[in-house]
């Protein structure tokens, strides 16, 4: 419960500098990927962790979308974003490991960027049970290196991150969705394997 606090604070704050931290990210590599996740999404979809709206301008007027992110102040750069490209997208203050919706209600779920600030064993238990049978997983994410001096360089700042922004490094989502309903489809990792994408359909 204080590690939920901790990082429900912790976003307030990084809501402020959020997008300012992710421009260069965004212009160099991550855009297009964002664009290519997106892009993939059908039906009703919901966005976890959906932050200041980053990947909204990406969608098709064809979907449905819902956005729930924990931080107050992140909702509002996502609701002001929104309006800015004319997109129909329902946003609620919500942690994913406590989602308030009903069982099997979204065709597709989409996450960047998000597993290494939750519980991922709670988070995803909770994402398979909103996602529909058939329904597919969506995850952008930055994981654990596979060079073994970024890994060692992954491995000393990590308690910083942790303490400081409520991000954990150096997690491994293949390694949580084993446990889970999803089954991995396809997996692609970039940017100096410090960036993956994996694509999951609901059994």
């Amino acid at each position: 419960m204080l590690l939920f606090v901790w990082v429900v604070v912790l976003f307030g704050l990084k809501a402020f500098f959020y997008d300012f931290l992710m421009f260069l990210f965004d212009w160099f590599l991550l855009g297009r990927c964002r664009r290519f996740l997106v892009g993939r999404a059908r039906g009703c979809v919901l966005e976890v962790g959906v932050g200041t709206g980053l990947n909204l301008p990406f969608y098709g007027g064809e979907v449905e979308v819902v956005g729930v992110d924990c931080s107050e102040g992140m909702l509002v750069g996502a609701f002001e974003r929104s309006r800015d490209i004319d997109l129909d997208v329902d946003l609620f203050l919500m942690c994913v490991e406590c989602l308030g919706f009903r069982d099997g209600c979204f065709d597709t779920v989409v996450s960047s960027f998000v597993l290494c600030n939750f519980d991922p064993v709670r988070g995803l238990r909770e994402i398979e049970r909103v996602c529909k049978p058939g329904g597919r997983l969506l995850m952008l994410e930055h994981v654990r290196p596979d060079n073994r001096f970024l890994d060692f360089l992954f491995r000393c700042v990590n308690p910083v991150s942790k303490f400081l922004l409520g991000e954990d490094l150096r997690r491994e989502p293949l390694k949580y969705l084993e446990g889970s309903g999803f089954e991995v489809e396809r997996v692609e990792r970039f940017g100096w394997g410090l960036f993956m994408y994996i694509e999951c359909s609901l059994e």
